[in-house]
Formats: C-alpha cells, sequence, structure tokens
C-alpha cells in the first residue's frame, strides 16, 4: 500500500471504531453493521483477493464485536438491563447456529443474502414503528422450543453478516413485550456468545486460504483487529451509558433510524 495512504487508513479505522462502539452500547448492537462496509472496501483498496474480500470483512468485523460486546454488556449487566433468563435459554443454540453459518460462509451467494438481510432488517422496523407495545406489560417470550430455533436461525444470519445479532434479538424481545432498554441490554451480552465462536469458526475456515495476506489469522485481519479494538471498547461503555439516560420512546426511534440505515446500506452494495 503507499505509504501516504497509511494515514488515511488509519484515520478511517479510527472513525469507524468509533462509531461502531459507540452504536453497539447505545443500541445493543454489535457494529457490524458499519464495521462491515468500511472494512470490506478498505481490502478492495488493499488489493486483497476479490473471493476472500466480503469473508475477511465480515471475520474481522465479528472478531472486533467480541470485545465491543463484552464492554457493553457489562455497562448493561450493572443497570440491570440483561434477562438472564433469556442468555442461559439461548447460548447454545445461537452458538449453534453462529458455528454453522461461519463453516459455511463460503457456500453461499453473497448477494443474495445481502438482500434477504436488507428486507428482513426493513420488516423489522416497519413492524415496530407500526406496532407499538406496552411497556407496563412485561410480557413472556414463545414456547422454549420456539425460542431455541429463532436462535439459531438470529446465529446463524448473523455469522454470515457479521454482525452481533442486536437487531434481531432485540426486535424478538419487543415482540413479547421486553421493554427496549432490557432488550438492548439482553442483546448486547447475547452478542459476545454470536462474535466469539463466530470469529473462531472463520479462522478454521479460512485457514490454508490461497490469496490471503500475511496479516491474516484464517480470514481473520489481525492488524485491522489490533486497530480497532482499543478505539471500540473505549466508546462501547460510552453508547451503553448514554442509553439508560435517553427516553424509551427516544432510544426505540433511534433503534428504528439505525435499521432502515442499515438497511439501505446493504442494498446499496448489491445495486
Amino acid at each position: 500500500m503507499p505509504e501516504l495512504e497509511m494515514p488515511v487508513l488509519i484515520t478511517l479505522f479510527i472513525l469507524a471504531g468509533s462509531i461502531a462502539g459507540y452504536m453497539a452500547g447505545l443500541l445493543g448492537i454489535g457494529g457490524g453493521a458499519i464495521l462491515v462496509p468500511v472494512l470490506f472496501q478498505t481490502f478492495i483498496f488493499l488489493g486483497l483477493d476479490e473471493a476472500h474480500q466480503i469473508h475477511a470483512a465480515v471475520a474481522t468485523s465479528l472478531t472486533i464485536i467480541v470485545l465491543t460486546s463484552i464492554q457493553s454488556g457489562r455497562i448493561h449487566y450493572k443497570n440491570d438491563a440483561v434477562d438472564m433468563s433469556v442468555v442461559r435459554q439461548w447460548v447454545p443454540f445461537l452458538i449453534t447456529g453462529v458455528v454453522s453459518g461461519a463453516l459455511l460462509a463460503g457456500y453461499f451467494n453473497a448477494e443474495v443474502l445481502k438482500i434477504i438481510f436488507a428486507v428482513l432488517t426493513s420488516l423489522i422496523a416497519l413492524n415496530m414503528m407500526f406496532n407499538k407495545v406496552d411497556d407496563s406489560l412485561d410480557g413472556d417470550l414463545p414456547a422454549i422450543w420456539l425460542q431455541r430455533g429463532v436462535a439459531i436461525i438470529i446465529g446463524f444470519f448473523s455469522a454470515l453478516m457479521g454482525i452481533g445479532g442486536g437487531a434481531f434479538s432485540v426486535t424478538i424481545m419487543r415482540l413479547f413485550g421486553r421493554p427496549i432498554h432490557k432488550a438492548v441490554g439482553t442483546a448486547a451480552v447475547l452478542g459476545i456468545f454470536i462474535a466469539l465462536p463466530g470469529s473462531l469458526g472463520f479462522v478454521v475456515s479460512g485457514w490454508g486460504k490461497e490469496g490471503l495476506a500475511p496479516y491474516f489469522l484464517g480470514y481473520v485481519n489481525w492488524l485491522a483487529v489490533l486497530l480497532l479494538i482499543p478505539v471500540t471498547t473505549l466508546t462501547a461503555p460510552m453508547g451503553a451509558r448514554m442509553a439508560h439516560k435517553i427516553d424509551r420512546k427516544k432510544l426505540e426511534k433511534i433503534f428504528i433510524f439505525f435499521l432502515f440505515l442499515a438497511s439501505a446500506r446493504i442494498l446499496w452494495s448489491v445495486f
């Protein structure tokens, strides 16, 4: 890479990490919706083999999300905003879906998956806009078997897209009457169990692949991880603290806006 471009690259990484970390804490998301496109464009610029660009972006994003989710999840837990019963029920099945998605990622058409993801996130946002839930009703989640199936699906698609799964987890909990702050906090903790096995899965699936640069461990670019983790871990607690200062309705509007933004970004990359 040209020497003059290195400051630009570092600045881009720091900016992306700052926004991703803050949004992770604020909304219970892992920040992948921001990290993946930035990393993707960066790997194109660096001349990485086209066959590995999207896989490297997804894998590196998941690795960064591990610590981001730990930081934001810790703050939400201290604020009693984590439903540990959901965490205990979902984690084994989230991991099953995540590992399957990470190992099978190379066999899926990325463009089709992007369209599915964009449509799904738009539907989630529309549902939250028009299907208002009373936070005074702490509703029951569906049957255990259905929760487990949902957890597998969330883990599978989160791994394929390089996200922490917050958009899916928060929406499911909101649909069944869980308060937005509780849903966001629980999603932040669940993100840990999506990102960690997902990252390890991409290390395994990318191991020994031709065309990967020296700074890669499987599909994970450890140089980008080292640059971004300090920034994301610094800004994630800031976002988590702010989440508990914002009015519930305002927080929900921010989350809906994020979903539409993520959907538009994915569609733009396809067309």
